[in-house]
């Protein structure tokens, strides 16, 4: 997981969304949505590994800039 951190460095590619520059109060207003939508998402339904919404909201923080 480190190297890939160092590269993503390299590459200057950004961590998060706050990083990226996306306005995080549009994804604060359509949080629930979001979340929702993930949970539908063809990703998500067929993942062998079982998935929760709180699983999700935490990525979804982390992508926000959260710790």
């Amino acid at each position: 997981m480190r190297r890939i951190i160092e590269l993503q460095k390299q590459l200057k590619i950004p961590a998060n969304l706050k990083e990226q520059g996306a306005d995080l109060n549009v994804v604060k207003e359509n949080r629930d949505e979001i979340l929702a939508a993930a949970m539908q998402d063809i990703c998500t339904t067929t993942n062998p590994r079982e998935t929760s919404i709180e699983d999700l909201t935490k990525i979804l923080d982390r992508l926000m800039g959260a710790k």
